[in-house]
């Protein structure tokens, strides 16, 4: 058996959600909400300026220009929340993530949560540094850390995967 063990923080699950939002779509709809504000702020001065009769649409698009900064400002204030509730379910602020890489699969415990993956439903393998990503079939992500490995080395975690799964390292 191999394991690889760390603690999670809030530090550290605050840069996980930065990395996610920066690779999925979540970035994507940020620019749009900040392009939609500046969209709306300055259609709403324009006829808070101009508009003899319509100073009502000009406070309507002001006001809209409004929501949507904070529409796209809003995604770190959610992640701490989310942080805050993972935090609850685990039982403290901190806990302990235990990935095992067993001849029948891969066991995750993230404080009193176990997830089971079989070695079929990986499909990439990502370095960073010390970190490494274990991509599934699932749309999630294993992170693990180069240096933190317990039990095994990291020279035995990559010859478990080669022989394990499909992928090529």
């Amino acid at each position: 058996m191999i394991r690889n063990e760390f603690t999670v923080t809030k530090e550290l699950y605050l840069e996980w959600c930065r990395e996610t939002h920066k690779k999925n779509k979540s970035g994507k709809f940020q620019i749009f909400w900040l392009i939609m504000s500046a969209v709306n702020f300055a259609i709403g001065v324009y006829v808070l300026i101009f508009g003899r009769d319509y100073k009502s649409n000009g406070l309507y698009f002001t006001a809209l220009g409004v929501f949507c900064i904070y529409r796209a400002l809003r995604y770190k204030p959610m992640y701490i929340a989310q942080y805050k509730k993972f935090a609850e379910i685990m039982g403290g602020e901190n806990w302990t993530r235990t990935i095992d890489f067993t001849d029948s699969g891969i066991i995750t415990t993230n404080g009193n949560v176990t997830v089971r993956n079989t070695y079929d439903e990986i499909t990439a393998l990502r370095e960073d540094g010390n970190k490494i990503y274990l991509d599934t079939d699932k749309n999630s992500v294993l992170r693990l850390f180069k240096d933190r490995f317990s039990q095994g080395s990291y020279e035995e975690f990559i010859d478990l995967i080669r022989e394990k799964t499909k992928i090529k390292i």
